[in-house]
């Protein structure tokens, strides 16, 4: 059997984690298995469907490298579906879900109801005033398939619901992360296929769906095993045989509490903003509710592909941990080559007007020096933009430190040693033979400060014999007379 699995989204914003962590799990299994991983979306909700944030959760899903085989795809400025089983956007799917509930009408498996919305709410009402549990018993489950089409022929207004079987208490099922589970048939009483406005629920066209896309495998959040029945209960009334699934840990806050799409909760593409990389991101992802059986925390993509089974999965809540996504994100930093992340860096100092030498060997020698000095891109603007000439801004904090009496020679006898220096750049050792012949009987803070002023404008920051060594002599002349204007 060919495994196929799907991510299957509802497009209401952007990508959050918890939705990233589906997809991850998702992808890595059909990876390993070389089966195929499917991207459809959910966008029958009317009321909550934005089309903007279908191309959003497509970048975030592309920009953390999780590439689907089938599925809706941006082509253009359009969305296209491609693939043997689509469409893949289920608002272009109606006419199929409404043939599939014809055939559960025909087979007496569904009726139609007639009861409005207020009708229920008041039998909810009564069970409620009674102490008893809610159960819908319609008027109409009885009524036959030829009255019913006479009534809304009549232009009332009438849903489908699913004729839950009366003999059938309980299903259970071997799910992949909690072993099994004993669901209720259904508490709630026949439950809604299609709507009175002729748009499905989310159970029907989620088990149609995984029916006819010959969906064999599910991984999903823990909050869809309360569905899990009325999609097995659909799919066997429609003569398919259901995927096999398994239930994924909770997410927690730092709080402990659920984290949530709206509360506190980050979104793949608010850490894409921050500066976050996507293989740090997605060997974050992997450890919240999987663990490889090692002590190993550090994953390339390739590296959890491989290592990526069912029986290291869990049910235990995971907590969503940004200090641990810093750490990771630093260890994944340090071990991409720098050629690279100066390149992924580059928009980032395009955001801030930062321009830098374009020599690679500088950019390369920089990297090798700093990049142990931030955890994330956004970090590294403001690690590196010391080293670009827009970076250099004296600040308030200067002034005082300018104004020492010391201050003034100092920074003229900085200038005069490095005008008789004849290198583009300074050495370790030519910076260090260079402080011997100025310094004279300054001490500590009256002799970093006022240079680190003359080189950053400001008294505190990165380390001075980093920076000189990564400058040019004539930029650092620049800096010491600027700084000198400000000195009466």
């Amino acid at each position: 059997m060919s495994v196929r699995v799907r991510f299957a989204p509802s497009p209401t914003g952007s990508l959050h984690i918890g939705g990233a962590r589906t997809a991850l799990f998702n992808y890595l299994f059909a990876k390993k298995y070389k089966g195929n991983f499917i991207l459809r979306v959910e966008d029958t909700d009317q009321e909550r469907h934005e089309e903007s944030s279908v191309k959003t959760l497509i970048h975030s899903l592309e920009w953390l490298g999780l590439s689907w085989d089938e599925g809706l795809f941006i082509q253009g400025r359009d969305l296209k579906s491609k693939g043997d089983y689509g469409p893949y956007r289920q608002r272009e799917r109606l006419s199929i879900y409404l043939a599939q509930a014809q055939k559960l009408l025909q087979q007496e498996r569904a009726y139609y109801c007639f009861l409005t919305d207020e009708e229920v709410s008041q039998k909810r009402k009564k069970a409620m005033e009674e102490g008893r549990p809610f159960r819908l018993l319609s008027p109409y489950r009885h009524l036959s398939l030829e009255e019913a089409e006479k009534k809304r022929a009549t232009g009332e207004q009438a849903c489908i619901r699913f004729k839950v079987p009366e003999d059938q208490t309980f299903y259970r099922v071997r799910d992949l992360v909690r072993g099994e589970v004993e669901f209720p048939a259904d508490a709630a009483g026949d439950f809604i296929l299609i709507r009175s406005d002729g748009f499905p629920v989310y159970n029907f066209s989620c088990a149609v769906d995984d029916a006819l896309m010959k969906i064999t495998h599910i991984f999903r959040g823990e909050e869809h095993l309360s569905n899990t029945a009325r999609q097995f209960m659909i799919q066997e009334a429609l003569g398919f045989t259901h995927p096999v699934t398994g239930h994924l840990s909770l997410l927690m806050g730092p709080d402990k509490r659920k984290l949530s799409k709206r509360e506190n909760a980050e979104s793949v593409e608010y850490l894409e903003e921050e500066g976050f990389l996507p293989e740090a991101l997605m060997n974050f992802l992997a450890f919240l509710g999987w663990n490889p059986g090692t002590e190993q925390e550090y994953f390339k993509q390739r590296q959890l592909i491989e290592a990526f089974s069912t029986e290291g999965l869990n049910a235990s809540s995971a907590v969503f941990d940004k200090d641990k996504l810093l750490w990771l994100n630093g260890e994944h930093i340090k071990n991409t080559d720098n050629k690279q992340l100066w390149k992924t860096l580059h928009p980032f100092f395009e955001r801030e007007n930062l321009v830098f030498n374009s020599d690679p060997l500088w950019q390369d020698r920089v990297l090798t020096e700093m990049k142990s000095g931030f955890k994330t891109l956004r970090q590294a603007v403001e690690v590196l933009k010391p080293l670009s000439k827009e970076g250099f801004v004296l600040e308030e904090s200067a002034k005082p430190v300018l104004e020492w009496p010391v201050a003034k020679p100092f920074i003229q006898r900085w200038i005069k040693a490095l005008e008789k220096h004849s290198e583009d750049y300074l050495s370790l050792e030519d910076f260090k033979s260079i402080q011997k012949q100025i310094q004279e009987n300054l001490k500590g803070k009256e002799f970093f400060m006022p240079l680190r002023c003359a080189i950053l404008g400001k008294p505190q920051g990165t380390e001075i014999k980093v920076l000189v060594t990564l400058l040019k002599r004539v930029e650092l002349i620049r800096r010491a007379e600027e700084s000198l204007k400000y000195i009466v």
